[in-house]
This record gives structure tokens, C-alpha cells and sequence, in this order.
């Protein structure tokens, strides 16, 4: 059996200005609202896709028009349980900074339990558990299934592979279009 985590590609939102915490929240529901730029999966990407039977997706616009440019046609299985972890953000108005400074600052106070508006780690650490199941579950059905995900979530969903007794790397591979495989013998 074979599972392929694969990120989606790059997103077509437009560059933001400098913008306070407060605001993040309109970034990130813009971010979420994003499809993808318009060019084509690499040629790894697209080669992987070919070889998997099943095809799933978040619910969100970039991993499924993703799906789509990698599909060949199959149909896709979208759900929201594969989403990215909800990116929590704060009430501070007087200092302004990138969106992605924002993004990366919120994502590590994340880690450490911060969850304002956002996901908890630990909803998110099962979601990811239950992405997994329900990836091996699949598999074990049609031999072989692409997700394709975001950085994060891939990420977590890995772990939880490994721990089930899959072959793989550690790491998830995170560029656009970037993907890894794992492996279970039946």
C-alpha cells in the first residue's frame, strides 16, 4: 500500500501590506479563499498522481484546484478534516509587520498553546490522527492514495503513519508541489 502527501502549489493571493494582528484575520480568510497560480504541477507531481488510484483534497480553494491539475479526470475526494491547522491571531493594533512575519510569529506561540481564533494544537494533533485513519483506511481499500494537503497538516499526518507502522521519511517535503511517500507492506 502506498499513501503520497503532497503540498499544493503555490497560492495566487496577491501580495498585502504591512498589517497589525488584528488584521491578520482578513489575511488569513483571504489566504484561504486563494486558488492557485496558473502553472502547471511539475513533472515528479504530476507522475505521482498518475500512480495512485484515489485523489483526495482539503475542502480549501488551493488544494483543490491543485487536485484538479493533477487528477487526470478521476474524481476527487475533498474534506475539511485535511485542512491546514487554523492559524490563531491577536488583538494588537499598534505595530504593523508582513502578513508571513505575522503568519510565522502566531504559527510558534501556536506550539506552544496560544489558540486565540484559531485551532488548538491539540484539536489539531487529532484531526491529523483521524486524517491519517482515515488515509490508511483507503488505502487498504485501493492499494494507493494521493493527499493532496498543506505544509502542516502533511506534516502531522506523517508522524502518524510512522507511528502506525508505515515506511517513510520524517520529514514531509514542503515546497509547492513537493511530496513524500510512505509505504506499508500487507
Amino acid at each position: 500500500m502506498k499513501i503520497v502527501l503532497l503540498r499544493h502549489g503555490r497560492t495566487s493571493l496577491a501580495p498585502w501590506p504591512w498589517i497589525t494582528a488584528r488584521e491578520l484575520g482578513r489575511w488569513i480568510d483571504a489566504y484561504n479563499s486563494a486558488g492557485i497560480r496558473k502553472m502547471p504541477p511539475s513533472v515528479a507531481a504530476m507522475a505521482v498522481a498518475a500512480q495512485c488510484t484515489v485523489l483526495v483534497t482539503s475542502d480549501l480553494l488551493r488544494s483543490v484546484e491543485s487536485g484538479s491539475a493533477l487528477g487526470l479526470g478521476r474524481p476527487m475526494i475533498s474534506d475539511v478534516l485535511f485542512r491546514e491547522a487554523g492559524l490563531p491571531y491577536g488583538p494588537v493594533t499598534f505595530l504593523k509587520m508582513p502578513p508571513s512575519v505575522w503568519a510565522v510569529l502566531f504559527r510558534f506561540l501556536w506550539a506552544l498553546g496560544f489558540k486565540t481564533n484559531g485551532e488548538s494544537i491539540h484539536a489539531f494533533r487529532k484531526r491529523a490522527q483521524s486524517a491519517a485513519m482515515f488515509l490508511i483506511s483507503l488505502a487498504s481499500e485501493h492499494d494507493s492514495v494521493l493527499l493532496v494537503g498543506h505544509g502542516l497538516i502533511n506534516s502531522y499526518i506523517a508522524r502518524e503513519l510512522l507511528s502506525a507502522g508505515w515506511y517513510g521519511p520524517g520529514k514531509t517535503r514542503i515546497r509547492h508541489w513537493g511530496f513524500t511517500e510512505y509505504t506499508h507492506e500487507t
